[in-house]
């Protein structure tokens, strides 16, 4: 298990294992863009794709990043590629905007695919 380095861009929020568990049943009711988007893999993976879909999809000053129980938690946007740089391409998580209805899921295999949380 990767530990995540830890920042001093981290907000106070809720504990990692809750947001990790929320996120995990939120999941649930997203409904997901219908096209992976390919950013890449080791050498090649295009950060500025990856900041663009960040930025024009999720628009908020602050995201949930949620990796698992014990590394998950709430980031500045502006700070948010430091966190997530090494895991691009590598590892599976999500970004969450602050009020929990949008999301990006990214896959190791370097893809990732936008949703949002359906109004039940």
């Amino acid at each position: 298990m990767r530990k995540i380095r830890s920042s001093d861009q981290m907000e106070k929020s809720m504990d990692s294992r809750l947001l990790y568990i929320m996120a995990r049943r939120l999941s649930e009711t997203v409904v997901w863009d219908k096209e992976w988007i390919h950013f890449g893999t080791g050498q090649e993976i295009n950060l500025t794709l990856v900041t663009e879909v960040i930025n024009n999809f999720l628009m908020d000053d602050h995201l949930n990043f949620v990796y698992n129980r014990g590394n998950s938690g709430s980031y500045q946007t502006k700070a948010i590629m430091g966190v997530i740089s090494d895991l691009l391409g590598k590892d599976t998580f999500q970004l969450w905007n602050s009020s929990m209805d949008k999301v990006i899921k990214f896959q190791s295999m370097g893809v990732l695919l936008p949703g949002r949380r359906q109004n039940i």
